[in-house]
């Protein structure tokens, strides 16, 4: 069944509905543009609630590249964790309006760049547990604390 078109703020190329269809994230992805000729948010996503149509700019980190949701105990989308260059940041959803609550720096020096690639929940959904391309590290970032360990 199709819904009503909500129109967006913003270009967006790649788009993340959560599980339950309550929220979507769109943003724009990098790896398929050679050339950007216009004003671009890169550092921000739009959460959409699919509800109510109404969205929001989140700002999340520079490329933003994989969105990943989670649910509470009783199956709703209530996170999403987002990675980007150098960083990881976590959406809240719980409280009826998107929000960031905390950012994960993966680097300590600015000059070193680390593209997150892959990101899984551990099944009580507290940790995210992050890789990095190019690199042995597994990060393990406690989903409410600003700080994070490798491994």
């Amino acid at each position: 069944k199709a819904g009503k078109a909500t129109a967006l703020d913003g270009t967006y190329n790649a788009v993340r509905v959560s599980d339950a269809g309550a929220w979507a994230v769109a943003w724009l992805d990098l790896a398929p543009i050679d050339e950007i000729d216009d004003v671009v948010n890169l550092t921000g996503v739009a959460v959409l609630d699919v509800r109510t149509g109404e969205s929001v700019l989140v700002p999340v980190g520079f490329a933003p590249e994989r969105v990943l949701f989670g649910t509470d105990d009783a199956g709703a989308t209530d996170l999403a964790v987002i990675l980007s260059r150098n960083q990881v940041a976590r959406l809240d959803f719980s409280g009826g309006q998107p929000r960031r609550t905390v950012t994960f720096p993966l680097a300590l020096d600015d000059d070193d760049v680390i593209d997150p690639v892959d990101v899984a929940l551990t099944p009580d959904g507290t940790r995210a547990l992050v890789t990095a391309a190019g690199r042995t590290d597994l990060y393990v970032l406690t989903l409410d604390l600003p700080s994070s360990t490798s491994v």
